[in-house]
């Protein structure tokens, strides 16, 4: 029985330690796809900065976005920064798939999901879609692998820089 118990409580423990990273999604003002990663509180609170206030939508006035980042949660930064990808459009998909240290870098795998027609829908200009992600401190440079999904044309893409 105790053997259970702590397992149990192992289990617990490291739900809630996965459970406090921070991993939020939104949309942000941008005129193109990015990635950064933040590693200052100054470089956090301009990306927050960049999030719309009020909801994005066509019936005005538009009442308070709901966005949890702009409550801006709590980060130490001598123990974690913030890898930050964006899109320039609010029906693509941004997200950071993967992240590891690799030595003193910082390795993320990127994706871009976008919908086959995406072309055809109404989207507001000047705005995408975020994936921020907390990771561990790092020193080095952030290293990126960029998947994107099939687009208009079906093909598949890969980058690094």
């Amino acid at each position: 029985m105790k053997r259970w118990s702590g397992v149990l409580w192992l289990v617990c423990a490291c739900a809630c330690a996965w459970a406090q990273a921070l991993s939020l999604r939104g949309l942000i003002q941008c005129r193109g796809r990015g990635w950064t990663a933040l590693r200052t509180q100054a470089e956090y609170e301009a990306f927050v900065d960049r999030l719309p206030k009020e909801r994005v939508q066509m019936k005005q006035p538009a009442p308070p976005s709901q966005d949890p980042l702009l409550k801006m949660p709590p980060v130490d930064f001598r123990q974690h920064a913030l890898v930050a990808v964006w899109s320039h459009n609010i029906h693509i998909e941004a997200r950071v798939v993967a992240a590891h240290l690799e030595g003193i870098d910082m390795k993320v795998e990127l994706s871009f999901e976008t919908p086959k027609d995406y072309r055809n829908y109404a989207a507001p200009d000047g705005f995408g879609q975020y994936h921020l992600l907390e990771v561990e401190a790092f020193s080095g440079e952030l290293k990126v692998d960029r998947v994107d999904e099939p687009g208009d044309d079906g093909r598949h893409t890969s980058q690094r820089s």
